[in-house]
């Protein structure tokens, strides 16, 4: 078993370091500084995750190396400042990966009490470093992809017969987008109450004509969106290069949105477009719970994306 016995101003040393905390005040450190056994001492081939086990913590590598063995993949290296586990602990379900102990090394692992415990200002701030996270692999994950690819991908006549616009912009009363809101997957978490909450808010659903640009690559503006109908493309400048189809569900904008960085893709309306804009006022004005379910819905679908992209990638290859 890893060793745990650290003193809390051992840890508060090494949270210190690590930019996966940056974001975090003094007083919220020294809170996860005195997690009891939340920083652990791994021995070279000790098991920091196993395939087929419940998903209940991820980790952070403060220190060290890992190794990643997934299915019949090469096996992976992972150097410090990486996460272990985080995208089974958030998708739910078991981990599909193994990884051991390169070398001696350091860990903080985060479960799901300890998240509780920590409060929700503290929680969201965690959440945000793990979408940082998952947003640098998917921006690495983008340029394989647009390399293998080398030209756009056009959509088939017979998907865009089936995207086109199933509603009437001029019926989107709150009632209906309410309705339009409990059928997507994304709200699935959220409350009644919480979704009447959005809907009521008209001026955050927004309408685009197909070939509109909603988002530029190289854009700074901070919104995201989610697709309520219709269907847009991703791409990227580079070879024209066409990455992604989203449909009614899916979202995008949220690397910009949460991390301020330049956008990395333009998304272009393909038909006509209702989509949920989401920028910084709606967001900071709802709450830090029905912020956490936003950001919990982001992770989950940042995950699905890695995911899939790993999927494509391997059939390109």
């Amino acid at each position: 078993m890893p060793e745990s016995d650290f003193n809390p101003a051992q840890v508060r040393q090494l949270l210190d370091r690590s930019a996966f905390f940056r974001e975090l005040k003094p007083a919220e450190k020294d809170r996860l500084a005195r997690l009891d056994g939340a920083l652990r001492r791994y021995d070279t081939g000790e098991v920091f995750l196993q395939t087929d086990a419940p998903a209940r913590e991820f980790l952070l590598l403060l220190s060290g190396e890992a190794a990643v063995v997934r299915g019949d993949r090469p096996p992976g290296c992972l150097l410090s400042g990486n996460l272990l586990g985080e995208e089974a602990f958030f998708a739910g379900g078991e981990q599909d990966i193994r990884i051991t102990a390169a070398t001696s090394s350091l860990a903080f692992a985060f479960d799901r009490a300890a998240l509780e415990e920590l409060g929700a200002d503290i929680r969201e701030k965690i959440k945000d470093a793990v979408a940082l996270k998952l947003f640098e692999r998917l921006a690495a994950q983008n340029a394989r992809m647009a390399e293998s690819r080398g030209t756009a991908v056009r959509i088939p006549e017979q998907t865009k017969t089936r995207m086109r616009l199933k509603i009437d912009p001029q019926e989107l009363t709150p009632s209906h987008i309410l309705q339009l809101i409990g059928k997507l997957s994304f709200f699935d978490a959220f409350s009644k109450y919480e979704k009447r909450r959005l809907a009521a808010v008209g001026a955050c659903i927004k309408l685009f004509q197909g070939g509109e640009a909603i988002v530029r690559e190289g854009g700074t503006d901070r919104s995201f969106y989610i697709l309520l109908d219709g269907c847009a493309t991703v791409s990227v400048k580079r070879n024209a290069t066409m990455l992604n189809i989203l449909q009614t569900g899916d979202f995008f904008g949220e690397v910009t949105f949460f991390s301020g960085r330049p956008r990395t893709t333009t998304v272009h309306a393909d038909g006509p477009v209702v989509a949920v804009e989401v920028g910084e006022a709606l967001f900071s004005g709802l709450g830090v719970a029905i912020r956490e379910r936003f950001k919990d819905a982001v992770l989950a679908g940042l995950i699905r994306r890695l995911e899939q992209q790993q999927r494509d990638l391997a059939k390109l290859r």
